[in-house]
């Protein structure tokens, strides 16, 4: 029992809690292009084989160390002030917002090419933030901690991308429709996002120089 309450106590610290909201926020935008979305498109009459090409749009996660140099090294105008990581962050989690209220605002029976789009921009912004969480994982814990904080990240994802993407948006789509689960979940998105922006410390990073706009 003791070992027990030694190994919990090693994930109960301030630096370890906020990995936990980063995991479940680089899950909701992941969740929401699995399962709501082919349901709907099931249910909406979208050919199978339309919807078996969508799954396309996952190619964006395996293809983001393309352009993660440019997430780690160029500054946005405005913004650098926040940090490097904090700055993009915002910049990502923005333009996926913005993307799962305009999916939830295209039907995919008379605007299938628009919410498609809106698939793989929220793919590409998700992305860019996974880019920005996997790096503050890193970053704000100790190297003797990083196992712990891989552990608590993907317990955050589990929650963000599975009970209230998959689960939710699903019990949601059912019940309201899919357009107001996708903008309900944006705005748990969000709130996430928000909660994060104000607890979330910008971590010390090694010097290096930048890359402006």
């Amino acid at each position: 029992m003791n070992q027990w309450v030694v190994s919990l106590r090693a994930y109960i610290k301030p630096n370890l809690l906020i990995i936990l909201p980063l995991g479940l926020l680089a899950g909701i935008p992941f969740g929401m292009i699995v399962d709501p979305l082919n349901y709907w498109l099931s249910k909406s009459g979208v050919d199978r084989s339309a919807i078996g090409l969508l799954s396309l749009v996952f190619l964006t996660y395996s293809v983001k160390a393309f352009w993660a140099p440019f997430v780690d090294r160029l500054e946005i105008p405005y913004l650098k002030k926040l940090g490097q990581r904090r700055s993009w962050l915002i910049v990502a989690q923005v333009f996926a917002f913005i993307f799962l209220i305009a999916i939830g605002l295209n039907d995919p029976k008379t605007n299938l090419g628009a919410l498609v789009l809106c698939v793989f921009g929220l793919a590409f912004f998700s992305a860019t933030q996974d880019i920005c969480l996997d790096a503050l994982r890193i970053e704000l814990v100790e190297e003797e901690e990083l196992g712990q904080s891989a552990a608590v990240y993907q317990l955050g994802w589990r929650f963000g991308g599975v009970y209230i993407s998959q689960v939710l948006g699903l019990v949601l789509g059912g019940i309201i429709g899919y357009s107001f689960a996708y903008i309900t979940v944006a705005f748990i998105f969000l709130g996430f996002s928000i909660l994060i922006f104000f607890w979330m410390p910008e971590p010390t990073r090694e010097v290096r120089p930048y890359l402006s706009i």
